[in-house]
């Protein structure tokens, strides 16, 4: 069968396919349909017979509910005439087919002791009979062996043998054969017992872990009675219903999963309720459980399917209540008289039908006390019900007994007009007063007693209540009524304005007072109103009373939204009166300003161009945009400008282009003044990177006197060439010896008349533009004699990049490096301290050479020299190898090497652009056993400083041109290479503005308030980092990535007017992964904060915690001797990171003289009690959890007493331990990550401003 043909659809979803036949005709689709799935693996198929059905037959479905409907009854009414009897319907049996297997048995392998199952599919057709033999013989079911049943979703039926606990003889070829009456089908799958090769456990009784329970299940509900139970080996189950024995049937199922033993009573009878016992035997023992089972039929509250209903009679007739109820078990009825309950008698009857549905409550003959509410309740075990009627009387018109008189009363007396009404009870009073209706107020009320008797009454009267009043009584049979004056005497008189309220204009911020003046009687409540609302005193509004009878209302400091409309109203109980005025309240007028202005921007062509300004005023500026002086046309597609509430202007240029470059203006203006703001708005070709097509030979050789041409070829646009000559950049004039020549687009020559030796050296020829740079080296040389020049075939040696100074920790793996010219192709050679080092780990790859130095310590210290040699020369290159060094202070006492200083550095002040010089003394000092090393808070010196030791032990470091940021604590530790004898000296480098800025208060150095944080992004979004600083005058900003400016080309810096700096990057890929620094500087200092940026594919898992960060870094401290310090600073971290406090690189326990405290804010603080001169030293407090760690030093400087102006730093030393010179880390570090450091320039002398390192999150792949 195909899908579309013959009527046929076939639909297959992942899973299922679903044929259906649209108009079905028997030629053609009576018969067995298969269904049929393969693949590469393998095929499977299921099969379904189709057959006629014809209209004169009945399902068994459908036979069910037409018995059903037949056996229905409704009890809920009584027909007054019957139904004519319906004919029973005709039952036809549904058609039987014969059986076919949809799914057979397969071979099953199962280990000794283990279970196995054999399970096939047959249709689920009428009479199908399943029987199970074993090599031929049919099965024994048993505890251990069992068959189970189940019914899917699809009509078909699974029919499964279990056999528990497999023995060897259980083996064999098992056949499962189904039959009916139309027909037979059998299939047959062996079973193969694996032997297992296990130690037979020890035996042990069965033992009920878990025991049956009771159970009460409702008739044809399933009930399900669970146990559990151990024992070794599996014990045989057998189930018991009272002292019968309980098997697997079409009412039972018997289920053994794991040890769990379940039997489902399925659609429980009343006969089935009773004791059921499960026991459990095997070799070892025997033990049972035992429950109860109760099968009840569920009952069903009462209820009322016809109520009482109200009756209507008179005295003397006779009134019948009916009422039907249904429930299970059949309610009985009671009929009740308020409390008194109704039974048959001679005057009241208690009716019932046979089935106890319909009832009745006869009254023979009613009397006036029949006249009541009357209640059926209807009550079975299940609940009750009620149903509520009543009994009145038919009645007769109501007529005034009494009716009212003419009344008079002063004012404020309680008035009370009443009547007395005989005949049939009114079923309605209604009081007029001149012909409308009087409403019950609180002061109004009416009065009803139970002789007859309505009353009008009226408290605290008052002159407009006189008038004409009349009483109305009447029910269906009829009314009557009654009329008669009320006179009311007048008491005070009612207040009058004398002078009312007048309109009144004010400014914004003036005081306004509106008042009034009344005459007459005075009034006992003065209401104040404001456009109909009340006003209420706040302070700023306030009421005042006069003895003349002036009222006023007093509002300090108008606003505008004082303006309204105002009312008072003064009032007694004779009268009121009011006054209204309108208030106007002129707002406050100011000239526009621009809190926020236009600032000049550059973007790509095509690339969307946006700037928004602030502006204030009153009343609300108009705004306008003007480019190069002529109005912006907005057209709302290319040009678009949007304006809120809060005074923010924006212009977006879509897809700039060079025509929308620019002078921008925006104004705004109002009728007060106007003000502008200008910035230029650059739209800038997109452009790439310079590539030197053609480079600077690496060696040109020219003769004394000759010309020498060099030439370059460029690729690019815009570019600038620029020619240095070993650093130095060269000016090209027409008239100079060097000058630049153009030759066509994008070839460069530089040409060099009368070459002299002061030409000789490195010329770097380097090309840029706005999207970045490239550069080409070469070197331009003489030959030794004039008529003479070095063969070509072999270069000389020379060193292009040469070693580095080296600082690492002990233990780590140093790498030494440095590049020769890579055509020289020389031989290496590796030198410490003058002596070759033999078999060095060295490797020379593209010129670039290698040292390697495992596991370095101490003995590794000195003056590393590798040296180039071949046939053409040789060249060399030099630099130390330190360990890092811990702060260290000893005493004179311990000196042994006579290693000291005789004269000790001092603190310098030193203003911007001066000269710098420190200047110490060493005693023992030797170039060959003593190495120098200066550090500035704790770190590198700056690179502009310029370092000398002379023979005479005098050590200097020189700045010629001291810049902000450069002040802090200085250090000179010389040590020892013989013995690691160290010793240290110590003083400041301060910056005299930056501590007259501290001292006025007004201008000061940059400091970063929030730090940069780390950002974690996808590909291709949009990258954002911020931090804020303050410092006036306002600092200039500088961002470097990795150590290099940044390409401003792919970035956006913001600097907003609190101090907000952002950094966005559109479009971010790998390559902008990194650690990112803002630089601030102004006049009196700098600062610098820094923080990476990760960027992650596309979808790519984040973790669900984050690594430490500092909010706030621990901050310095300086105190005097005896005195407390606090060190404190503020972390964050998901989970929360684990803190550790160092001093000098040793962790800090809690004693009693260290408190260490973690908040719950984050705030990190370590208390030192009781200082002495011994605590001033480095301190670190190091947050760590799972996704990295974070660490911030600073220093704790104790003073002595009494405190000096000046910081003198003595000069100590010491012998370390034999074992190694050098301080360890306090715990074992990872390999080196990026650091952010905060400094902050020093105003007096005070302790090292704090420095932050981060740690880049270790799930987080660093790309390079």
């Amino acid at each position: 069968m195909k899908d579309g043909i013959d009527g046929v659809t076939i639909r297959t979803d992942a899973n299922t396919s679903v044929l259906t036949i649209d108009s079905f005709n028997p030629d053609t689709h009576v018969g067995e349909i298969i269904c049929k799935a393969e693949n590469d693996a393998g095929e499977v198929s299921c099969t379904a017979n189709m057959a006629t059905y014809t209209s004169d037959m009945f399902s068994e479905s459908e036979s069910d509910a037409q018995a059903e409907d037949a056996g229905m009854d409704d009890t809920t009414e009584i027909s007054e005439r019957e139904s004519l009897p319906e004919e029973p319907p005709q039952r036809c049996p549904t058609p039987v087919m014969a059986p076919k297997f949809i799914t057979k048995l397969k071979d099953t392998r199962a280990k000794r002791g283990h279970s196995a199952v054999f399970e096939c599919v047959v249709p689920d057709t009428k009479g199908v009979v399943c029987k199970w033999l074993k090599d031929g013989k049919e099965l024994e079911l048993i505890a251990r062996i069992r068959v189970a049943t189940r019914t899917g979703p699809e009509g078909h039926i699974t029919q499964e043998l279990h056999i528990d606990d497999v023995h060897p003889e259980d083996a064999g070829k098992y056949t499962v054969v189904v039959e009916n009456s139309a027909g037979t089908d059998v299939c047959e799958a062996t079973l193969n017992i694996l032997e297992a090769l296990e130690k037979k456990p020890e035996p042990k009784a069965p033992e009920f872990i878990i025991k049956l329970q009771d159970k009460n299940v409702k008739v044809n509900e399933n009930a399900v009675l669970e146990c559990k139970v151990t024992g070794t080996p599996a014990p045989k189950i057998t189930w018991f219903h009272e002292q019968e024995e309980i098997r697997s049937s079409s009412k039972y199922t018997i289920e053994t999963i794991d040890e769990v033993q379940r039997l489902t009573v399925i659609k429980t009878e009343k006969i089935e309720s009773g004791s059921y016992r499960c026991v459990a035997e095997n070799e070892a023992g025997k033990a049972e459980t035992t429950s109860r089972l109760a099968v009840f039929t569920p009952n069903i509250a009462p209820t009322f399917t016809k109520p009482l209903s109200d009756q209507t009679t008179s005295i003397g007739e006779k009134a019948i209540f009916a009422c039907s109820v249904t429930g299970t078990p059949q309610p009985h009825v009671e009929f009740f008289c308020g409390n008194t309950r109704l039974v048959t008698s001679s005057e009241v009857a208690v009716e019932h039908d046979a089935s106890n549905t319909h009832w009745r409550l006869v009254i023979h003959s009613t009397s006036r006390s029949s006249f009541a509410s009357y209640r059926a309740v209807a009550t079975n075990d299940e609940g009750s019900s009620t149903s509520e009627a009543a009994l009145k009387e038919k009645t007769s018109a109501p007529k005034m007994e009494k009716g009212l008189k003419a009344t008079s009363v002063k004012e404020k007396d309680t008035v009370r007009m009443e009547v007395k009404v005989a005949g049939g009870e009114p079923d309605e009073v209604k009081w007029t007063k001149d012909g409308k209706p009087v409403l019950a107020d609180g002061r109004i009320h009416f009065e009803e007693k139970p002789d007859g008797t309505y009353a009008l009454i009226i408290d605290d009267a008052k002159p407009e209540d006189a008038g004409n009043y009349a009483v109305e009584v009447k029910n269906p049979a009829g009314s009557d009524s009654s009329s008669a004056p009320l006179t009311v005497e007048k008491g005070k008189p009612a207040p009058k304005m004398d002078k009312g309220l007048k309109a009144t204009s004010a400014k914004e911020k003036d005081t306004v007072r509106m008042e009034v003046t009344v005459a007459g009687g005075k009034p006992d409540e003065v209401k104040w109103t404001k456009d109909g609302k009340p006003v209420v005193a706040d302070g700023r509004i306030r009421f005042e009373e006069k003895p003349d009878g002036t009222y006023a209302l007093i509002i300090d400091d108008a606003k505008p939204e004082d303006a309204g409309n105002y009312a008072v109203e003064v009032k007694n109980p004779a009268g009121s009166d009011t006054s209204s005025a309108p208030l106007k309240v002129e707002a406050a007028t100011a000239a526009p300003k621009f809190t926020k202005g236009l600032e000049p921007v550059e973007v790509k062509e095509n690339q969307p161009l946006s700037q928004s300004v602030t502006v204030t005023g009153t009343p609300a500026p108009k705004v306008e945009w003007f480019k190069d002086g002529s109005p912006v046309l907005v057209d709302g597609v290319h040009v678009i400008c949007k304006s809120t509430a809060e005074g923010q202007h924006s212009i977006v240029i879509d897809k700039a282009t060079k025509k929308d470059a620019g002078a921008y203006t925006v104004k705004a203006s109002n009728p007060v003044g106007s003000a502008l703001s200008q910035a230029q708005f650059a739209v800038v070709k997109e452009l790439t990177a310079p590539h030197f097509l053609q480079a600077l030979p690496f060696e040109t050789e020219v003769k004394q006197g000759e010309t020498a041409t060099l030439s370059v070829h460029v690729e690019g646009e815009e570019v600038e060439i620029k020619w240095m000559r070993d650093g130095i950049c060269l000016v090209s004039t027409s008239s100079g010896r060097t000058h630049e020549v153009k030759q066509a687009p994008g070839k460069y020559q530089l040409v060099i008349d009368a070459v002299d030796e002061q030409d000789v050296g490195t010329y770097t020829c380097t090309a840029t533009n706005r999207a970045g740079a490239d550069k080409t080296v070469g070197n331009l040389k003489t030959p030794k004699y004039g008529f003479e020049r070095i063969p070509d075939e072999t270069t000389a040696p020379l060193f292009v990049e040469p070693l580095q100074e080296t600082i690492v920790t002990e233990g780590e793996t140093v790498k030494l490096t440095c590049k020769v010219n890579p055509e020289s192709k020389p031989e290496i050679k590796w030198f410490k301290d003058g002596q070759p080092i033999a078999a060095p780990s060295s490797t020379l790859v593209d010129g670039v050479i290698t040292l390697s130095i495992a596991n370095a310590s101490s003995k590794d210290v000195g003056k590393y020299r590798c040296e180039a040699v071949n046939t053409a020369g040789k060249a060399a290159t030099e630099a130390p190898v330190m360990l890092q060094y811990g702060v260290q202070k000893y005493t004179q006492e311990e000196f042994s090497s006579g290693l000291s200083f005789t004269k000790l550095l001092s603190d310098q002040r030193v203003e911007v652009h001066g000269r710098l010089r420190f200047e110490a003394k060493l005693q023992g000092f030797s170039e060959q056993n003593v190495r120098i090393q200066w550090t500035k808070d704790g770190g590198r010196v700056p690179p502009e400083a310029t370092i000398c030791a002379q023979k005479d032990g005098t050590l200097t470091l020189v700045i010629d041109d001291f810049i902000a940021g450069q002040e802090g604590a200085y250090k000179c530790t010389a040590t020892s290479l013989l013995d690691a004898t160290t010793c240290w000296t110590e003083a400041r480098l301060i910056n005299p503005g930056a501590m007259r800025a501290a001292a006025t208060g007004k201008d000061g150095p940059p400091e970063f308030v929030e730090l940069l944080h780390s950002c974690t992004i996808e590909v291709g979004k949009t990258a954002f980092i911020r931090c804020k600083v303050t410092g006036s005058p306002r600092p200039s900003l500088k961002w470097t990535k990795d150590g290099k400016d940044i390409d401003v080309n792919r970035v956006r810096s913001d600097f907003a007017d609190d101090g907000t700096i952002t950094l966005s990057i559109d479009g971010v890929t790998h390559a902008d992964s990194g650690e990112y620094r803002c630089f601030a500087e102004n006049e009196y200092g700098s600062a610098w904060t820094e923080g990476p940026i990760v960027v992650m594919d596309i979808g790519a898992p984040r973790p669900p915690g984050e690594a430490p960060d500092f909010l706030q870094p621990v901050r310095p401290a300086t105190v005097y001797e005896g005195e407390t310090a606090v060190l404190e600073g503020q972390t964050c971290g998901i989970p929360a990171p684990a803190i550790k406090w160092y001093k000098n690189g040793k962790e800090i326990q809690q004693d009693d003289r260290h408190k260490i405290e973690s908040l719950a804010d984050g705030i990190q603080r370590l208390t030192v009690s009781r200082c002495t001169t011994s605590d001033t030293d480095e301190y670190r407090c190091e947050a760590t959890n799972e996704y990295g760690d974070v660490w911030s030093d600073v220093t704790l400087k104790v003073n002595p007493k009494p405190a000096e102006d000046a910081v003198s730093i003595a000069a100590f030393t010491r012998r370390p331990p034999s074992s190694s010179p050098f301080r360890k880390s306090a715990s074992p570090r990872r390999p080196r990550t990026l650091a952010s450091i905060v400094r902050r320039p020093a105003t007096s002398p005070a302790p090292r401003a704090p420095r932050l390192r981060s740690r880049w999150p270790r799930w987080a792949k660093r790309r390079s």
